[in-house]
């Protein structure tokens, strides 16, 4: 948050650093974000280093610029773009990493290949029992795919105009869920998750996704034993709200990411909010 942002200010200008610094984010993707935000923002910007230590920071948050700090009323809504000079990624940080947040990193990866590739999606459900033990080939593999995804979606559309916002499927509600529970008791892959799932059921109804391919993504959650259900003491109402300060939203509609097949993305911000809420309910069941 904001406050974090200041102590590192602080110690930045206390050692009388200069425009030859560079910043180097080693840790996750709460450090990455706060340490590219300070980097963008000490002196107007020096550089930036990403070394990502957990498989979320390695596949997703240290690649494609975006930093920044959560606000009360929401995630990540104030930041910058910052692009780092290099990023190194080393599956052996890998090794000592939680199952729970290893975990939570995997669902990251299912969204590249719910929304970009199905042969990927395929495989990550047929080879989960190989990826949750961490063999090493499986990892190169997919934080490999997982990194030319994102880039090559990055490379096209870098501030989020157009189909960048694709890589944003399942964090309407995710971020909701994040903000509702103030950012405790839930991880950002597991709030992913869930809103993965929550979009893929929109999209069944709204924008023809088969129930087949429906099933491939909840199954393949669930082989990582991820969440697909809200939990239940967060109020539908207090959700729904939490939506409306969502980055992608226009003209005070939600806007969701859905899909029409998997590895083929939408937006819609025509979802009655009644329907949203119905659908709440359904998933805290």
């Amino acid at each position: 948050n904001i406050s974090s942002l200041n102590k590192v200010h602080d110690f930045l200008i206390k050692s009388k650093f200069n425009r030859n610094l560079t910043v180097i984010a080693l840790g996750g993707g709460v450090i990455g974000d706060l340490a590219g935000f300070a980097s963008d923002t000490f002196l107007r910007g020096v550089n930036l280093i990403h070394i990502p230590t957990t498989l979320l920071a390695q596949v997703d948050s240290s690649i494609g610029g975006k930093t920044g700090v959560n606000h009360k009323y929401g995630k990540n809504l104030i930041g910058s773009f910052k692009h780092p000079v290099a990023i190194f990624i080393d599956i052996r940080y890998l090794k000592t990493l939680p199952q729970k947040e290893y975990i939570s990193g995997l669902s990251e990866v299912v969204k590249y290949g719910a929304i970009g590739d199905r042969a990927f999606l395929r495989w990550l459900n047929t080879n989960s029992k190989l990826i949750l033990e961490r063999d090493p080939d499986s990892l190169v593999k997919l934080i490999i795919m997982s990194v030319k995804a994102k880039v090559s979606v990055v490379q096209k559309d870098e501030k989020e105009s157009n189909i960048r916002a694709h890589l944003n499927f399942g964090h309407t509600l995710g971020h909701a869920i994040e903000s509702s529970l103030n950012y405790k008791g839930i991880s950002h892959g597991e709030a992913v998750s869930i809103g993965m799932l929550f979009a893929s059921a929109i999209s069944v109804e709204k924008s023809d996704l088969k129930i087949d391919e429906f099933n491939l993504i909840e199954n393949t959650l669930a082989n990582f034993s991820l969440p697909v259900r809200i939990p239940s003491s967060i109020p539908g109402a207090k959700i729904l709200q939490n939506m409306t300060y969502d980055k992608k939203n226009k003209k005070g509609k939600i806007n969701f990411v859905l899909l029409t097949s998997i590895g083929s993305c939408c937006l819609n911000d025509h979802i009655d909010d009644r329907y949203i809420l119905g659908l709440l309910k359904t998933f805290q069941s």
